[in-house]
């Protein structure tokens, strides 16, 4: 009877192993992104008119782990109110295209600032895509667009002058 009882159960835990396997084939994993790490405040400017002159580049350096499908991204220099609350940004794909959506969840004081953004991105095959960051204090200076093809070169940087933020 007790061999009989641990037959059933051993032959149920492999029927339920088979489909959780053979569910899992045909789907591959979601793209997922976070913001994994964020610096200081690196500047700070009065939000006056003769505050806002600045030369600096804001970056992008990415590399690409092909066996963990995992793209790093450290975007220095991108501008957000001194008092920010918490950073954090929404990754989107469409087609080949990375959409990063960085945002603040307060703009408390009257003065900017520039930080570096460490993001990661998961479960991303290689391949050739269009990235692009979108952050909320731009205005009329240049997207921080670009095109990579991790296959032939995992890692790189992209920079775009500002003149000011």
């Amino acid at each position: 009877e007790m061999k009989k009882y641990l037959f059933l159960i051993l032959a149920e835990v492999i029927i339920i192993r088979l489909t959780i396997s053979c569910g899992n084939d045909n789907e591959s994993p979601e793209i997922s992104g976070s913001l994994v790490n964020s610096s200081q405040c690196k500047t700070n400017k009065s939000a006056s008119p003769a505050g806002l002159a600045s030369d600096t580049q804001s970056c992008v350096e990415y590399s690409y782990n092909r066996s963990a499908q995992k793209l790093s991204l450290k975007h220095i220099n991108t501008a957000f109110n001194c008092c920010p609350g918490k950073l954090s940004c929404t990754i989107t794909v469409k087609g080949d295209t990375l959409v990063i959506a960085e945002s603040a969840k307060e703009a408390l004081c009257d003065c900017m600032c520039l930080y570096d953004l460490e993001i990661e991105v998961k479960n991303l095959a290689s391949g050739k895509y269009e990235i692009k960051f979108a952050g909320p204090y731009r205005g009329a200076e240049p997207h921080i667009q670009f095109e990579v093809d991790l296959a032939s070169h995992p890692e790189g940087n992209y920079c775009v002058n500002r003149s000011g933020y």
